[in-house]
């Protein structure tokens, strides 16, 4: 699987060879035809971030911090009603992936999950597959988007949200092998934030009925002790 952009994922996860193929054909195993403007409408260099996209949800073994169920039938992210959002993603990922497809690669629709018509075409025995609305004209994406920013974070449906890199954030970039994945300790991170949100959240009823117990108690002793004094 080295040849392939999910080789970095090949330790320790699921992602075995024949996911990895299929991730790397223009229609790939969710039925997404990359190439919904025409054969040479997607760039070699934005293909290869497409791809890598669709390593990480299907390879990368921490997703699990942004992991939520999905509302959708169709989709990508679709895949056994669970898509991941909001997921932290490096700003300089965000940057060459727009320069790799900003002028060379073109679209229809800016939100790649949700703006396109499912069918077969008009061909019975075709698959289901994305296609561009009726109407829509494909243009490149710097048209259809106003920065690198914009793109990442639109065109899967909030799936990125473009963080510096100087805090904790998803990378595509690893070598694989013998480097460890630097995604794991991001997302231990966001496990421990998510946690202490958690907790702190759950103790707050548990604090305030402890606070009225004990004001409840200190009135019952004011009571009790001006009864004794009263004797």
């Amino acid at each position: 699987m080295n040849k392939f952009q999910c080789s970095p994922w090949s330790e320790n996860s699921c992602c075995d060879q024949q996911t990895s193929i299929r991730t790397h054909h223009m229609l790939n195993q969710f039925n997404f035809n990359l190439t919904h403007c025409g054969m040479d409408s997607i760039s070699a260099g934005c293909h290869r971030y497409f791809i890598k996209n669709l390593c990480y949800y299907n390879c990368d073994p921490y997703i699990e911090p942004w992991i939520v169920k999905s509302d959708s039938k169709f989709g990508i992210e679709d895949y056994g009603q669970e898509r991941i959002v909001q997921v932290p993603l490096c700003e300089s990922d965000c940057i060459e992936w727009w320069n790799q497809c900003s002028e060379s690669s073109m679209t229809c629709v800016r939100n790649w999950r949700k703006h396109f018509e499912w069918n077969d075409g008009g061909e019975s025995d075709s698959i289901i597959t994305n296609h561009c609305p009726n109407g829509a004209r494909c243009i490149p994406f710097k048209f259809v988007y106003k920065d690198a920013y914009d793109f990442c974070q639109t065109v899967w449906d909030n799936r990125w949200k473009v963080v510096q890199d100087t805090e904790q954030c998803i990378t595509f970039e690893f070598e694989g092998g013998n480097q460890s994945n630097p995604n794991r300790l991001v997302a231990e991170y966001y496990l421990n934030e998510h946690l202490k949100l958690l907790l702190h959240i759950d103790l707050i009823p548990l604090f305030m009925e402890f606070s009225i117990f004990i004001i409840f108690i200190y009135f019952i002793v004011i009571i009790i002790v001006k009864i004794c004094k009263r004797r």
